[in-house]
């Protein structure tokens, strides 16, 4: 997990050098980033499936649920990729 979380803080540290974007221009711009990314390199059907994921843990966390974490989800597509892996 420590790659990711230091791809999180390298993210987060140029979010915050920026001064003339508001927090909502910031929070779209990052997620325009992830969803062509995401769209590109795992096609739109995947990346609409991860982001409902993405959601459904979010909300869990809101609500207290110590069990759900975005590890989580690490897990879960981890076989996706083994698959997409072995076709192509």
């Amino acid at each position: 997990m420590s790659s990711i979380n230091n791809f999180h803080d390298v993210i987060a540290a140029l979010v915050d050098l920026e001064d003339e974007l508001s927090p909502i221009a910031k929070t779209i711009a990052l997620f325009r980033i992830a969803i062509d990314y995401g769209s590109q390199s795992l096609g739109i059907a995947t990346m609409v499936h991860l982001m409902s994921k993405m959601l459904t843990v979010t909300l869990a966390i809101m609500i207290g649920n110590n069990e759900a974490t975005y590890e989580s989800l690490l897990e879960e597509f981890k076989e996706y990729e083994r698959v997409e892996g072995a076709v192509h």
